[in-house]
C-alpha cells in the first residue's frame, strides 16, 4: 500500500472522513495575491479557518472540496482535543514523546510558529501545569476547530495514522502528555 498522500485535497479528506471519521467542514481559501477569501486584510490564518455557518460534511467532503480548489479542510475538536503551542515548545515536547510514548502522539504544524499535539477528547486540560497553561491552548468541544493539510501553512509532523496501512493511531490522555509538556515549557525560552 502507499503513503497516505495528503496534499491532495480529495485524499485527505477521504482520510479524515473515513478512516479516522472527524467531521469536516470546508474553510477559507488563500490566494497568493489577494489573501485570505475572509477579506480580512490582517487575517492571522489566511486560508487555514473556518467559514461562519459552514456545515460539517460527515461524508461527501471529497466532492464538496472539487467545487472549492484551494480551501482548507477544518475539523471541529469534537474527536479529539488539540493542544496549541508555539512551535518551539512543541517540538521540544515532541523529541521526549518520540522516545517516551507508548504510541505516536499526532503533531500538526501551522507555519513557522505554531504547532499543535492531538490529544483523546476532553482531555486536553488535563496536560497542563500551572507552567505550561500560560503557553499552551487547549481546544475542545464543537465550537473549537482546527485547519488539517493540505489547508494553507498546515502540514503533518506525525500524523494521526500508522503508515502504510493508515490505521488510525491511539490517542493519549492529556495527562500522558503533561509531563513532556511541563519540561518543553521549563526548557523551552520564549
Amino acid at each position: 500500500m502507499e503513503p497516505i498522500n495528503v496534499r491532495d485535497p480529495q485524499t485527505a479528506a477521504r482520510v479524515y472522513t473515513q478512516t479516522l471519521k472527524w467531521p469536516l467542514t470546508i474553510g477559507h481559501r488563500y490566494r497568493p495575491r489577494a489573501g485570505c477569501t475572509c477579506g480580512e486584510s490582517g487575517c492571522p490564518f489566511p486560508g487555514a479557518h473556518p467559514i461562519l455557518g459552514a456545515s460539517s460534511f460527515p461524508k461527501g467532503v471529497a466532492e464538496a472540496i472539487q467545487n472549492e480548489p484551494g480551501a482548507g479542510l477544518i475539523a471541529s475538536t469534537v474527536v479529539f482535543d488539540a493542544l496549541v503551542m508555539p512551535r518551539a515548545v512543541c517540538m521540544t515536547a515532541m523529541v521526549r514523546l518520540d522516545a517516551e510514548a507508548p504510541v505516536p502522539v499526532p503533531c500538526l504544524l501551522f507555519g513557522k510558529a505554531a504547532a499543535a499535539l492531538l490529544v483523546l477528547p476532553g482531555t486536553g486540560r488535563h496536560a497542563l501545569t500551572i507552567r505550561s497553561a500560560a503557553a499552551v491552548d487547549v481546544r475542545t468541544g464543537p465550537e473549537q476547530w482546527v485547519a488539517l493539510p493540505p489547508s494553507q501553512g498546515t502540514r503533518w509532523d506525525t500524523p494521526p495514522w500508522a503508515d502504510p496501512a493508515g490505521e488510525p493511531v491511539r490517542l493519549l490522555h492529556g495527562s500522558d502528555v503533561k509531563p513532556h509538556l511541563h519540561v518543553a515549557c521549563v526548557r523551552t525560552p520564549r
